[in-house]
């Protein structure tokens, strides 16, 4: 005769990833006269685990006594919001006078780097302790104050203090762990990079001023009532500001992804080619496809494979771009987004295993986060009959004249731009000063008809101790079989507001001016480019470009040369040429961030469609057929750019 069950037995509720599993075992939990204890038992049905601290038998990992604390990032509770209000704490806790020396002090030291490994320890403790006891414990402005205030009742501030004592033992190495085994080696702790020690010490100097600005409110003051509209648009400007800073601290966005080659050019190897070393002396290598030909089984699978390859670069690119605008909707300054093209070098790569990557194996090191590469987008092209610019010219079936006046792609006409960066001038730090110029009155001169203001920020530091991108998004696309590529970037920069300008800002604008020589009816390739000196200029580059029109669409397509010139002529032996893609409506719905206030974000909407409108003459209404559409002209020009076969410049 089977046991009796128990008559109540409390069952484990299932998550729903395991409703409807196949019955294996059940553990139940069954409560012992001691609450604190719990008695497991087994019986056939569905595998679970319920709230139960110990460690089942068949289950290998360490289980938490409290996950839901453990994994929680809410660091508010009820004794912290009674500091925030000024209420009294209820105990405190003095820190061992070994803790802290004379020479602590912060107002006595200009350098505290050397305490923040005891910085980290105690902070790291102090949030661990307020977590699990749901005390609010005050760290110490410096290090010299040893009193650490507690806030919380009673059995919350004892708990704290109990946690305290047991962390000061701890820390001076004199703990006796219970059931600790003879022989064991201690924890070794590592020591803190340069990086770290900076980052905790600019912590406590932060956390210390934030305390020096608390101070009890006024009993005479009065806060008149406000509506809920306004308390809701403050809230809102709040959190605009916060989305703001959290979008200028993420890591920027880099993605690789490699075009699958059709049938009759794809190969079974990507051979590197080497290139050669820039200016910091870092060696680079050019992908490109190798190998025989596949077999008539494999070129069977690459067919049906093929289409899919392209569908995940689609959904990969949409994806990152999708992120990206959803965040820069937020960001106030300069943004702007550009396709180039050009040639994709690798500094940074994954070595085959044997002589050559197979296609998948360099497919899936592209989307190595260590894989580094630059485009190199500047082309070396030579002034003659069949250079880029005059097969613009002659590609009618693709191209039209931007202004409605000129009937001939020959007869485009140039615009000029400059860009100026400076040494530090001002608080401001180093600025960049772009220019635009339009005719002037007099003959064969212009001026400048717009201006930028920008600050040159240092870029960013990731832990491989390299530079970060320039912007928030970087996406290349690669050809193998063309040893080509292009990529959509998006770049930013913190604007300045005009009219803070000194008055030598001003009088190095008015003196710009831009001599263009005509002869026979055509421009000058070399305008001189005249400035004062009023400002300490660092490094000038100045543009000359060739816009044509799309046809059918509000796409541009730029041919630029670019210069670096000095005060009164042009370097010819420097000049560098380039091709970028663009749409006008990404200038205009992306200009709006250069005119945000402090918690604005813009209007427009981060939806692929409102950047990459569908053909008017293409039929359909899905959302993607603008993005769609937009892939299919960039691939038409990466052709028309593969058979230019320009020579890539040097680095």
């Amino acid at each position: 005769m089977n046991d009796p069950q128990p008559a109540e037995t409390p069952e484990v509720c299932l998550p729903p990833h395991l409703r409807g599993a196949k019955p294996v075992e059940r553990i139940i939990l069954k409560a012992t006269p001691r609450p604190s204890r719990l008695v497991l038992q087994s019986r056939p049905t569905t595998k679970a685990y319920g709230n139960d601290y110990r460690r089942p038998n068949n289950v290998r990992g360490r289980l938490h006594p409290n996950p839901s604390k453990r994994f929680s990032f809410d660091r508010d509770n009820d004794a912290k919001a009674a500091w925030r209000k000024g209420e009294r704490e209820l105990g405190f806790f003095e820190l061992p006078r070994n803790y802290v020396r004379d020479d602590m002090d912060l107002s006595k030291r200009e350098d505290t780097s050397s305490l923040a490994p005891l910085r980290n320890s105690l902070q790291s403790t102090l949030d661990q302790i307020c977590l699990e006891t749901e005390a609010y414990i005050r760290p110490p402005g410096s290090y010299s104050d040893r009193r650490l205030l507690i806030w919380g009742n009673l059995a919350q501030v004892k708990s704290a203090k109990t946690a305290l004592r047991k962390w000061v033992v701890r820390f001076q190495g004199t703990l006796q762990v219970e059931g600790s085994k003879l022989g064991e080696f201690a924890k070794v702790t590592a020591e803190l990079s340069e990086h770290k020690k900076a980052h905790l010490d600019r912590q406590m100097r932060d956390d210390a001023q934030r305390q020096s600005y608390r101070q009890a409110p006024g009993g005479k003051e009065n806060f008149p009532a406000t509506s809920t509209e306004t308390v809701n648009k403050v809230l809102g400007r709040i959190r605009s500001t916060l989305y703001e800073i959290a979008f200028r601290n993420n890591t920027p966005t880099k993605l690789y992804l490699v075009d699958p080659p059709k049938s009759s050019e794809v190969r079974k190897e990507v051979e590197f080619k080497a290139k050669q070393t820039d200016k910091q002396g870092i060696p680079s290598v050019v992908p490109r496809i190798y190998g025989s030909r596949l077999s008539q089984k494999e070129l069977s699978d690459w067919v049906e494979l093929r289409p899919r390859l392209i569908a995940i670069n689609d959904r990969c690119l949409k994806a990152a771009l999708f992120r990206c605008l959803a965040g820069l909707r937020f960001y106030r300054g300069h943004v702007k987004m550009r396709v180039h093209f050009g040639t994709l070098i690798l500094s940074s790569y994954r070595r085959p295993a044997g002589e050559k990557h197979s296609f998948e194996d360099f497919r899936t090191m592209m989307q190595h986060s260590q894989t580094q590469g630059k485009l190199l987008a500047l082309s070396e092209v030579r002034r003659e009959k069949g250079d880029l610019v005059s097969k613009c010219c002659r590609e009618t079936a693709i191209f039209d004249p931007i202004d409605a006046m000129t009937t001939k792609l020959e007869d485009v006409q140039p615009a000029y731009s400059a860009m100026f960066d400076m040494v530090a001038i001002s608080e401001e730090g180093p600025l960049r000063l772009e220019v635009e110029f339009a005719r002037s009155s007099e003959v064969d001169e212009y001026e400048v008809s717009s201006y930028q203001w920008s600050r040159i920020e240092a870029p960013k530091v990731v832990r491989d101790e390299s530079p970060t991108l320039a912007g928030p998004l970087a996406a290349a696309v690669v050809d193998l079989v063309g040893e080509s590529a292009w990529q959509i970037v998006i770049t930013t920069s913190n604007a300045v507001d005009s009219t803070r300008g000194t008055s030598k800002m001003r009088q190095f604008i008015e003196c710009i001016r831009l001599k263009v020589r005509s002869s026979g009816g055509a421009k000058d390739d070399r305008p001189r480019l005249k400035y004062s000196q009023v400002l300490p200029v660092r490094s000038i580059t100045q543009k000359t470009a060739y816009r044509y029109m799309l046809k059918g669409s509000t796409y541009l397509f730029e041919v630029a040369r670019y210069q670096s010139p000095t005060n009164e002529a042009a370097d010819p032996t420097g000049d560098l040429w380039g091709a970028m893609l663009y749409n006008s409506e990404w200038d205009h719905l992306l200009g709006q961030q250069a005119s945000l206030s402090i918690g604005q974000h813009s209007t427009w909407s981060p939806q692929l469609k409102a950047f990459f409108p569908s053909n008017a003459l293409s039929r359909g209404s899905s959302i993607g057929l603008g993005f769609h559409d937009f892939l299919a002209k960039v691939t038409s020009l990466a052709a028309f750019m593969k058979t230019e076969k320009a020579a890539v410049s040097s680095l």
